[in-house]
């Protein structure tokens, strides 16, 4: 299944980079490789603050709270739960129920407080450094 996954992936890949050859096409694919290739910084110091985040929240929310009971959404991934639960912060998706989970009342209300500036970080910060690179390029 895996395999499968991959080797679609791969195609797709490689019928872009065959739509090279007609002119429509020769501009948005060059660019989007370009794109690509400034972005490798950018992702890695996204990737980091994802890191970081994911650091806090897996020191204040105990791991039972991510993949036991009602809340299935991280079932499986055990410690990566923190990160992913980041990630989709930082593109958008509030799922704050998890936060209400921290135990004590101080864990909460700490917790409540790295989620907003986690968000606001992620959100406003990072995806106005991606618009202006791929500005950037774009001239």
């Amino acid at each position: 299944m895996v395999l499968n996954c991959v080797i679609i992936i791969f195609s797709f890949v490689k019928v872009n980079f065959f739509l090279r050859a007609f002119d429509g096409f020769s501009f948005l694919v060059s660019m989007m490789i370009g794109v690509f290739k400034e972005l490798r910084h950018f992702m890695a110091f996204f990737a980091f603050a994802i890191f970081e985040f994911g650091i806090l929240f897996s020191l204040l929310l105990p791991l039972g709270t991510l993949t036991e009971g009602e809340d299935t959404t991280y079932e499986g991934i055990d410690i990566v739960s923190y990160y992913m639960m980041v990630f989709q912060a930082s593109v958008g998706d509030f799922d704050v129920d998890l936060l209400k989970s921290a135990g004590d009342k101080y864990n909460v209300v700490i917790s409540w407080l790295i989620w907003v500036v986690a968000a606001l970080i992620l959100n406003v910060i990072f995806m106005n450094f991606i618009i202006a690179v791929i500005s950037e390029s774009y001239e």
